[in-house]
């Protein structure tokens, strides 16, 4: 396998592992805390924007700029995780978002 096949890889499978994370995992935990969907929907975008703050410490104010635009993604990625009904739509939509197609 050459780099760019490899960087291929990397590329789609982050975006699974993130909405496994945040829409499988952290979706449940809010909703089992008795919150309701748009505070589900609030709080687990806002996580989402949070994890990828930390890209502050090498890339300085953009990382800021980056985690409120993924804050914002992550909230459509719940409204399709709502209308699928499954984890594939928003992973789907994730996939898209950070690869470009």
């Amino acid at each position: 396998m050459d780099e760019g096949e490899s960087n291929a890889g990397r590329r789609l499978s982050w975006p699974f592992g993130e909405e496994l994370m945040f829409r499988g995992v952290g979706v449940q935990v809010f909703r089992r805390g008795g919150f309701g969907e748009g505070k589900v929907d609030l709080y687990s975008s806002l996580v989402f924007g949070f994890a990828h703050a930390s890209n502050a410490i090498g890339h300085g104010a953009q990382a800021i700029r980056q985690a409120v635009i993924v804050s914002t993604s992550a909230y459509f990625f719940y409204l399709c995780l709502r209308v699928g009904g499954t984890i594939l739509l928003p992973e789907r939509a994730n996939v898209r978002s950070a690869t470009g197609g």
